[in-house]
């Protein structure tokens, strides 16, 4: 009688486990995905594909990350580019070259729409750049220069996020202290920075 009721026991326990595991990955797919993105296509029934999978409709949502945008249509050169979504992504703007004397002309007669693509372009980029600034704050001082060095910056492409930058020290062994240096001077501290050391010989490496 008792191992009747044991055994019904193990049964709900092992599904509930199993039903929670299940609500953890929808859970953690539906989070993850946190950024509602607007695609912004020229011509608006354009074919779009991120990451390989064809977008339904000109709406979606994204995870911060780096992803490859594919767009094509009858008549029209097709589109590739590489887009960082973060926080503060809200489209991706596609437009796409005519080709054909047919897709010529749709496209001097819709002028208008490519022009929309340009201002929200511009809106995008703009907000970029408020948000690398915002955690980077150093290079709204660079590129520092005084003809033994320069000291400038590149962005990090190992940053998912597409706000994190390098600073790049462009110098002669016996002037790196100084360049580095020209970053303290200028209020910050380069142990927050990656630093990326051009036309760096190692010294040791003619002995390896």
């Amino acid at each position: 009688m008792l191992r009747e009721i044991i055994k019904p026991i193990h049964i709900i326990i092992l599904s509930v486990f199993v039903l929670a595991i299940v609500a953890i990955a929808v859970w953690s797919n539906v989070y993850q995905a946190s950024n509602p993105i607007t695609i912004s296509k020229v011509p608006t029934d354009a074919t779009v594909y991120i990451n390989g999978k064809e977008v339904s409709g000109d709406r979606t949502n994204l995870a911060n990350g780096a992803y490859t945008v594919k767009a094509t249509k009858d008549g029209f050169s097709n589109y590739q580019d590489t887009v960082i979504i973060d926080d503060n992504s809200k489209y991706i703007v596609v437009a796409l070259e005519p080709e054909s004397d047919s897709a010529k002309q749709w496209a001097e007669d819709n002028q208008d729409l490519y022009l929309t693509q340009e201002q929200i372009t511009g809106s995008e980029v703009m907000e970029s750049g408020a948000s690398v600034l915002e955690k980077n704050p150093l290079i709204e001082e660079l590129p520092i220069q005084d003809g033994l060095y320069s000291v400038g910056y590149i962005m990090d492409s190992s940053d998912s996020s597409g706000n994190s930058v390098i600073i790049t020290v462009d110098t002669t062994n016996g002037y790196r202290n100084t360049a580095i240096k020209s970053i303290y001077d200028a209020g910050y501290d380069p142990a927050n920075y990656k630093i990326q050391l051009e036309n760096y010989t190692n010294p040791f490496k003619e002995y390896k």
